[in-house]
């Protein structure tokens, strides 16, 4: 159903999802990731963290691209780099980690416009590691493997057969949202091609963006609060989740749906801005999270090797 609808009308699913969906995907993100990751996201690590997302929320509020986009890949390396300050890694892991962010840092300043569109696809597919995770404490082995397998799917094999043009003969002639009136047509195409993209290449990308907007919304608007209630739960006991408890969670996110469809309404250009001024909190947030769940594959990983050398020695 997601690639039917992101082949016919590309443009109306990334439109009208970002109006409807996007709001409620944010808060159920953050709920989950908040409690899923308790054990890392607290004390003084989760309010510098939060600080930090906060500049940058009102960064992209207030302070529009290309000066912005640089303010914001130096609070990306400043998120990444808080990882590897409050963590007590190994020496070796904290230089693997060291070179990571010294990487991400360069390569996103120098590219910093072609880091912003592979930043907006790379955000559909993030779910991918969460549900690899909840499957391992979840599913049983047989299970496991069908799901895993169906999840790559989705998030690899379509994609790449949108990106080699295997569905152009069901794709539609043109991105054109119906009942928008041209919104914002060259601004959303813009958020998911390079410049001097095609425009056969850029209506695929497009597709592609539609595709994995519709998979990453039904991850974390229905799967994940159906079926991991005890990350939930977990939030629910922080001081945040206790704050939001019961009726307040679903009224924040009527609130803030109301204020960015009120202002979309309007010029959908500034809406999308609201909206994506919010949305780069839960998007942000993902990165420290990987990085750390990188960092403990790396340590563990040496970890069972140098046990191995050990038990192997006369």
């Amino acid at each position: 159903m997601a690639l039917v609808a992101a082949l016919t009308l590309p443009l109306s699913v990334a439109v009208f999802g970002l109006l409807v969906l996007g709001v409620p995907h944010v808060v159920l993100e953050v709920r989950y990731v908040l409690g899923r990751h308790r054990d890392l996201l607290q004390g003084r690590f989760l309010l510098v963290v939060n600080v930090l997302l906060v500049v940058l929320v009102v960064t992209r509020l207030l302070w529009r691209e290309p000066a912005g986009r640089r303010a914001e890949v130096l609070v990306l390396v400043g998120l990444l780099a808080l990882v590897l300050a409050f963590g007590r890694w190994p020496p070796r892991t904290l230089a693997v980690g060291a070179v990571a962010v010294a990487a991400v840092g360069v390569l996103t300043w120098v590219r910093v416009e072609d880091w912003f569109v592979v930043q907006t696809h790379l955000h559909n597919l993030v779910p991918v590691v969460f549900l690899w995770s909840w499957s391992a404490e979840t599913l049983a082995p047989a299970a496991r493997v069908r799901f895993r397998a169906a999840t790559l799917a989705w998030a690899l094999v379509v994609p790449a057969l949108v990106l080699v043009g295997a569905f152009d003969p069901l794709q539609a002639t043109t991105p054109a949202a119906p009942g928008t009136g041209g919104l914002e047509t060259a601004g959303v195409l813009r958020s998911v091609a390079p410049g001097g993209a095609t425009d056969t290449l850029a209506l695929r990308l497009l597709t592609l963006f539609a595709f994995g907007q519709l998979m990453h919304y039904a991850v974390w608007c229905w799967l994940l609060p159906r079926h991991a209630p005890g990350a939930t739960a977990a939030f629910d006991a922080t001081p945040a989740g206790r704050a939001v408890r019961g009726w307040r969670l679903p009224a924040l996110t009527v609130g803030l749906l109301a204020v960015v469809a009120a202002v979309a309404v309007v010029d959908y250009a500034d809406g999308r801005t609201v909206y994506s001024s919010l949305g780069v909190y839960h998007a942000t947030l993902e990165y420290p999270i990987l990085l750390a769940l990188a960092l403990l594959l790396v340590t563990r990983r040496r970890s069972t090797r140098s046990t191995h050398s050990s038990g192997a020695a006369p």
